[in-house]
């Protein structure tokens, strides 16, 4: 499983740069914004996870779905 990161250190699973992948126009500034914001408005949620690879318990990101923009809050 391919989990991002928040943090700002995160190398290789920064979550900024996927972002960039699906927004070319954002430059890394806009996409940290970007992340900074859906992090405090709860879009998304910072989450311990087991990676099966390393056999560790990590830190990454999970979408709220509730949250997430264009649905129906219930």
């Amino acid at each position: 499983m391919d989990v991002a990161s928040g943090s700002g250190a995160a190398k290789d699973r920064a979550a900024w740069q996927v972002v960039v992948e699906h927004a070319a126009s954002k430059t890394e500034a806009q996409a940290r914004e970007v992340i900074k914001t859906w992090l405090r408005t709860g879009i998304l949620l910072a989450e311990e996870y087991r990676d099966n690879t390393s056999r560790k318990m990590r830190k990454g990101l999970k979408v709220n779905d509730a949250k997430r923009p264009g649905r129906l809050q219930s």
